[in-house]
């Protein structure tokens, strides 16, 4: 193993994206199955940071947040030790399916906004809510993942960090991240799985940046017909330009919820907790 973690054993790799890897541990004292997330973070202030950070964070209790354990400094990288979400991501749905149903949709949104309303009231921003930031415990529950990576790392006021295909148009533009973007970027995730397409879809990440600083997401029903008028509704008024028109992300939870019955989404897959390719 080419990284150790002082009491944590480092078995698998099992992602990596914009803001680092993800390892599959253990617990050396309880034996338990956890996450590794390893975050370079060159500044020295953000080092020192760090740890307050992760105080904030480690306090938030929702069953729809990926639990924040510890953070772990060590030079030149910050690493989260986080529960171990068995499911896999909501972008691998997407990506073996292609799209949900609109229920299957609510399923996903509803909990993970108010997940959002939840970090919201404690003065949290996510700052990069995606695809594949939403993960599925191993009875398929969805967790929101990457909460506060950017307050952790020191970088709390750029949109580099940010899925181009789902960052808030402001953003893009300059306006620091806030609830209103985290409420824009849900409802494009949401968006991306009813049409099988994310509102910035482009053939590389300039592209989509480029699409999202001229804003105007389509609204839905115009090209997806079939989804219900209420969901539409409450999905187009997140989707807005002005982030002043949004709506709370607890506007959201309720009213995607009240739109369609949710129904449970079908192609996550657990990943074994050890042995194996995950």
């Amino acid at each position: 193993m080419a990284w150790t973690v002082p009491g944590y054993v480092v078995e698998e790799l099992v992602g990596a994206g914009s803001s680092g890897e993800v390892w599959r541990g253990r617990s050396v004292a309880a034996g338990e199955v956890v996450a590794l997330k390893r975050l370079p973070v060159a500044d020295a202030h953000a080092l020192l940071g760090a740890r307050s950070e992760a105080a904030v964070l480690a306090a938030l209790e929702h069953p729809h947040i990926l639990r924040l354990r510890e953070l772990l400094i060590s030079e030149g990288e910050a690493i989260l030790v986080t529960d171990y979400a068995a499911g896999g991501s909501l972008a691998g749905v997407l990506e073996h399916r292609g799209r949900l149903s609109p229920g299957e949709v609510v399923t996903v949104v509803a909990p993970i906004a108010a997940a959002l309303a939840h970090a919201h009231a404690e003065g949290v921003v996510h700052g990069d809510v995606s695809a594949a930031n939403i993960l599925f415990t191993d009875r398929g529950r969805p967790v929101l993942a990457d909460l506060g990576v950017a307050r952790i790392v020191g970088r709390i006021d750029t949109a580099a960090r940010a899925t181009p295909e789902y960052v808030d148009p402001l953003v893009v533009r300059g306006a620091p991240p806030g609830p209103h973007s985290d409420v824009f970027a849900l409802a494009a995730v949401a968006f991306h799985a009813l049409t099988g397409a994310a509102p910035w879809a482009g053939e590389s990440p300039a592209e989509s940046l480029a699409h999202a600083a001229d804003g105007g997401a389509p609204a839905l029903r115009s090209v997806a017909p079939h989804v219900p008028e209420a969901l539409a509704q409450a999905l187009d008024r997140a989707l807005q330009d002005n982030g002043l028109l949004r709506g709370s992300a607890a506007e959201l939870a309720l009213d995607s919820r009240h739109a369609v019955t949710p129904v449970p989404v079908e192609g996550w897959t657990a990943r074994p907790a050890s042995g194996g390719p995950a």
